[in-house]
């Protein structure tokens, strides 16, 4: 019963909208990805981060990387704004996946995952991500 109320409470979660700017877009749940013609799907929330990659997004899931026909704008369109954040111009991390922070050179910082991947955050995204880490402004 537990584990029921608990999917439907994530249910419920995945099935709010997310407001982006003016208009309201619902964050997926699932991207859809072509591997050899067929159409896959990988869970959002397993999503470790996105890095741009020429003019399509890779989305890495663990040791797999995925590449999406999308850009980076689109990509945080889509994805739930309370578990994922820009960090770079050409990454978005997912937060819930951040097990450690590190100084880096002149005020940026690097985020460390549960995999042991280790991203740069950049000064124009600092204040930002510091306060969704909860670590308060820069």
């Amino acid at each position: 019963m537990q584990r029921l109320q608990g999917l439907s409470r994530e249910l419920e979660l995945s099935a709010q909208t997310t407001h982006t700017g003016a208009a309201s877009v619902r964050a997926l749940d699932r991207i859809a990805v072509s591997i050899d013609g067929t159409i896959h799907f990988i869970i959002a929330k397993e999503i470790d981060y996105l890095s741009a990659s020429g003019d399509s997004v890779t989305a890495h899931v663990g040791t797999t990387l995925h590449t999406l026909r999308k850009s980076m704008s689109e990509m945080l369109a889509v994805l739930d704004e309370r578990r994922f954040a820009r960090i770079h111009r050409s990454t978005i991390v997912n937060l819930t996946r951040v097990v450690r922070v590190e100084p880096y050179l002149h005020g940026e910082f690097i985020v460390v995952l549960q995999g042991g991947a280790k991203l740069k955050v950049s000064r124009g995204y600092r204040e930002a991500v510091a306060e969704r880490l909860g670590l308060g402004a820069g």
